[in-house]
């Protein structure tokens, strides 16, 4: 039980520090328009909230594939 506790809590911590290290607080900057300036003109799409409702759906939609394919097999 702790063995299944602790895989699971690592695979959150490794998600949710990826979200964290890919996230740009400034989402103007570092992109170029056509011309090759980068003075923040062109904008990236944002991280907003409903990262964490498809995060929720995936996570719903596994269990219920995983739940399909064992009975399947069975």
């Amino acid at each position: 039980m702790v063995h299944k506790f602790l895989k699971g809590y690592l695979f959150v911590a490794i998600l949710f520090s990826d979200f964290l290290m890919f996230a740009d607080d400034n989402p103007g900057t570092g992109m170029e328009d056509e011309n090759g300036d980068t003075n923040g003109s062109v904008e990236q799409a944002p991280i907003n909230g409903w990262m964490i409702y498809m995060m929720i759906l995936g996570i719903c939609f596994a269990f219920h594939y995983f739940k399909n394919r064992k009975a399947q097999l069975s």
